[in-house]
């Protein structure tokens, strides 16, 4: 129960709080909702319960309302403050920036709030959400300790810069700025969050540089530029733990920045997407990318791909799609290679417009599906699909499939078990007979069209 205050007549603040009689189901969360009576508009503070009184009990405080200003006066022993989706909250009261308690603080979609008061004693906490705050034009000060704050999201805000003060987050390790748009660089003092395990600078366009301290960050896993105006790699020197590096649609990257991928030993996944690379810009020798196993290409303008691309010893997937200039695959492909996409590469001489199953030494057979956009239609009566009752002929099974245009695409024979585990899985019928699940196999080849 919440005690609801009739103030409808009255001068004095509109306070929600919850009554002195009241039992929460859980210990662990207040959830105050807005009722129906109208707040009168010049009263426009509004208090979560009367000043002076103390939730002992309070561990969470979720506010499901929207209110056009807050205020937290006696919540320090409050340990989360879920306040998302409040999206008439303008103001925040400076108490805020003292809540020593606080561990989780989410003000998701909070699009009306336009600043925040300084931090000044959240040593607590630890996640600190402000995604999609689209009229969040300032990150406030750092005054005190946040030594403990692990995850900030600031994605989809309106920043335009961080303020210097963020080294104080020495504990952070995911820092997420997707799609901040107007945010114009990155402070030199992001090179002190050497704890730092994620960073996400997505679709932030305004950005053309970074800062070179950064290759500071050893703990660094994952980190996307991508849709950037960065132009040089030479600040990811020296990430020896960088294991995802995201860079599609960073169109202004020069051709001699890729060389800097050649020290990222342990990256795992690499994509290069509508970067607008030609022949001669990615690397010519791919022996030190020695954990590879996925790598994007799609969307590029090269001819041919370098044939030291063999080198890639455990790549197991190759994404060449929308390469519409690309004539030829390398005579060698790594043997872990499993799936090569190459969708409507328009030009392409050895395997046009087709389906191709390779044999492979390691992972049995590598799919090369260069299927153009006009055979994405395929309803499920051009593909044949064969039944065996024995083991034996199993492994002399074949699919065939049929363009719209009405060529017969590539037959591809099933001639190794690994196959069967990428293709789909097997069901035993009441006759006996080895059969291919066909809803499977069919949601296997529209995923590979």
């Amino acid at each position: 129960m919440i005690e609801e205050h009739d103030l409808s007549s009255s001068k004095q603040d509109f306070v929600l709080a919850p009554s002195p009689q009241s039992s929460f189901a859980s210990p662990d969360q207040c959830s105050l909702e807005k009722h129906s009576r109208s707040v009168p508009r010049e009263r426009s503070l509004t208090y979560l319960w009367p000043r002076g009184r103390s939730l002992t009990v309070t561990r969470t405080l979720l506010l499901l309302a929207s209110f056009a200003s807050t205020r937290f006066a006696a919540i320090f022993i409050c340990s989360r403050l879920l306040l998302q989706n409040c999206t008439s909250l303008v103001e925040i009261h400076p108490s805020l920036g003292f809540l020593n308690k606080l561990v989780n603080l989410n003000m998701k979609y909070c699009k009306s709030i336009e600043s925040l008061p300084p931090f000044v004693a959240l040593e607590c906490l630890q996640i600190l959400r402000l995604s999609l705050c689209s009229g969040l034009k300032k990150f406030p000060e750092i005054e005190g300790d946040m030594k403990s704050l692990l995850e900030l999201h600031l994605d989809g805000t309106s920043i335009k810069e961080l303020p210097p003060s963020i080294e104080r987050l020495t504990g952070l390790t995911m820092l997420n700025l997707t799609d901040c748009k107007n945010l114009l660089h990155l402070p030199n003092t992001i090179g002190c969050l050497t704890s730092l395990k994620s960073l996400f600078l997505v679709d932030c366009s305004k950005i053309d540089e970074i800062p070179e301290n950064l290759n500071g960050m050893k703990c660094l896993e994952i980190l996307a530029i991508g849709g950037t105006s960065v132009r040089e790699l030479s600040f990811i020197v020296g990430m020896k733990n960088l294991q995802y590096l995201f860079c599609g649609g960073c169109k202004c990257l020069v051709s001699e920045s890729y060389k800097a991928l050649a020290s990222l030993s342990n990256l795992r996944e690499l994509d290069l997407s509508y970067c607008n690379l030609m022949d001669g810009a990615i690397l010519n020798d791919f022996s030190s990318l020695i954990s590879l196993r996925r790598l994007f290409l799609s969307g590029n303008r090269f001819v041919l791909l370098p044939e030291s691309i063999y080198q890639l010893s455990k790549l197991e997937i190759l994404d060449l799609s929308n390469c519409r200039q690309l004539q030829l695959l390398p005579k060698k492909l790594p043997y872990s290679l499993q799936e090569v996409y190459a969708h409507d590469c328009t030009s392409l001489k050895d395997y046009p417009n087709q389906i191709k199953v390779l044999e492979s030494r390691e992972s049995g057979v590598t799919i090369v599906n260069s299927l153009n956009s006009s055979a994405l239609g395929v309803s499920p009566s051009p593909l044949s699909i064969g039944v065996a009752r024995t083991e034996t002929e199993l492994m002399n099974l074949s699919v065939t499939h049929e363009h719209t245009e009405g060529k017969q695409v590539d037959k591809v024979p099933v001639t190794n078990p690994t196959f069967l585990d990428q293709v789909g899985s097997l069901s035993h019928n009441k006759n006996g007979a080895y059969i291919y699940n066909s809803i499977l196999f069919l949601i296997l080849l529209v995923n590979y069209c």
